[in-house]
Parts: structure tokens; C-alpha cells; sequence
């Protein structure tokens, strides 16, 4: 079996002011960017079904307004309307693009960094926010799979401590199940050589007495 020690990441520039001394990065991924998409199902399917309702009501929309203001001479003011069908479909199509495109870049300034001691979460474009866990404080680790995700070969993983129930989740990885028996190897080799250090500081300090 090889030391976790030859599996490790040479961290970008970005992340060595998190590390602390001693400590590596054993891996380092980020959420799929079918996140995206998945952040919020209901919105999106709300802009796509407005778009495609919309859009072929537009020409009888349009239609039925000249033949009504034909006699109010009210057909200019009809058909400038700026609530007609093709302006709602215009309008959620933007809404969409604009709600996919904040979601792809929040995607990519997301990244799970998993090192020898600590499982590290970084979110947030403008400003970062991280959550840390200690691996030897998990005390369970699971994953979690919508029907969506598990076609699309995703899943979210979480890790719970003692101290917090919510712990650290990594939202919408591949192989969420690869993710969790990456962090528990990880998790175990970290209690061991906290307990190596334990038996070698006791061996010490009998010898010093």
C-alpha cells in the first residue's frame, strides 16, 4: 500500500496561506457544473416553461390585439405593449442565462481541498468563506443522491462531527462514493499518526523521569 504522503497535490498559489505546518494536500476537486443547473430546479423549469408557453402565443397575441384596437385606434399602444408573450419569453430566456451563467461561475470558485489533517470547504467569488474540519473529528461520513444527480453520476457528501451536526458538506461531486472512502482513508491515516505521536511523546516522558 502506498504512503498517502506519494498521493499528494502540489497546492496552487492560492491555498498555501491555509496550510499549516506539516501539512499536505492529499486532494483537491470542486463541484460538478451541473450545479448550475441544479441549484435551483424550480426556477429554471419556471423561466423555460415561461419561455416556451410564451413564444407561441406571441403571433396570436398579436393577432387578436389588431383585430380588437382595429376600431379603437388603440393598435399602435396593442402592439408596443411591452408585457406582450415575446417580451415575457425574451425576459425569462435572459433571467435564465443569467441565473445559469452566476451559478457556473459560483461553481468554479468552489473547491474541496482534503489534506492529512482537514477537510476544507472554500466558497464565495467576492469575498471567500471556508469551513474546516478536523478529520479526526468526523464521525460520519455519508453521501446523498437526487434522481437527477445519480443519473448524471453526482451525489452530495457530508461529513458530521460531534461538535456540529451539519459539519461540511461537498455539494454535487462525481463519485460521491469515491469521495467518502477517499476522505476515510485519509481520516484513518490521520488518527494513527496522531496516536503514533501520543505512544512516542508517553515513551518520552517516562524516559525523562
Amino acid at each position: 500500500m502506498e504512503h498517502p504522503r506519494e498521493n499528494s497535490v502540489k497546492p496552487p498559489p492560492w491555498l498555501g496561506a491555509l496550510l499549516q505546518d506539516g501539512e499536505w494536500v492529499a486532494s483537491l476537486f470542486g463541484p460538478s457544473l451541473w450545479l448550475a443547473l441544479l441549484r435551483r430546479p424550480k426556477l429554471h423549469i419556471f423561466y423555460w416553461l415561461v419561455a416556451a408557453l410564451a413564444w407561441p402565443l406571441d403571433s396570436a397575441w398579436r393577432s387578436a390585439a389588431g383585430a380588437l384596437g382595429d376600431g379603437l385606434r388603440l393598435v399602435p399602444f396593442l402592439k408596443e405593449m411591452p408585457l406582450s408573450p415575446a417580451s415575457l419569453a425574451s425576459g425569462a430566456v435572459c433571467l435564465l442565462a443569467v441565473s445559469l451563467l452566476a451559478g457556473v461561475v459560483s461553481c468554479s470558485c468552489e473547491h474541496y481541498i482534503l489534506t492529512n489533517r482537514r477537510l476544507i470547504v472554500l466558497r464565495g467569488v467576492a469575498s471567500r468563506r471556508s469551513v474546516q474540519v478536523r478529520l479526526a473529528e468526523i464521525i460520519e461520513l455519508h453521501s446523498s443522491s437526487s434522481a437527477v444527480q445519480r443519473m448524471l453520476g453526482l451525489g452530495d457528501v457530508q461529513a458530521q462531527t460531534a461538535a456540529s451536526s451539519a459539519g461540511c458538506v461537498l455539494r454535487c461531486v462525481r463519485w460521491p462514493q469515491v469521495a467518502c472512502e477517499l476522505i476515510e482513508r485519509q481520516r484513518i491515516a490521520d488518527v494513527r499518526e496522531r496516536q503514533q505521536g501520543d505512544a512516542a511523546a508517553a515513551v518520552a516522558q517516562r524516559g525523562d523521569a
